[in-house]
């Protein structure tokens, strides 16, 4: 069962890429995956989502 820090932090990520995609948010979508991979690099749940090989 995810914790409900990962679970914000999963909904948080979600809903970056999904306004990302429907042009909500005029981010490049790699620039902010680097920006949530920096500020939440201690958590595990950013390791197993971008980290896995």
């Amino acid at each position: 069962m995810i914790d409900k820090q990962n679970r914000v932090i999963f909904e948080l990520i979600y809903k970056l890429i999904i306004d990302i995609q429907e042009g909500d948010l005029d981010v490049q979508l790699n620039d902010a995956i680097a920006i949530l991979i920096k500020e939440y690099k201690s958590y595990g749940l950013i390791e197993k989502i971008f980290y896995q090989n």
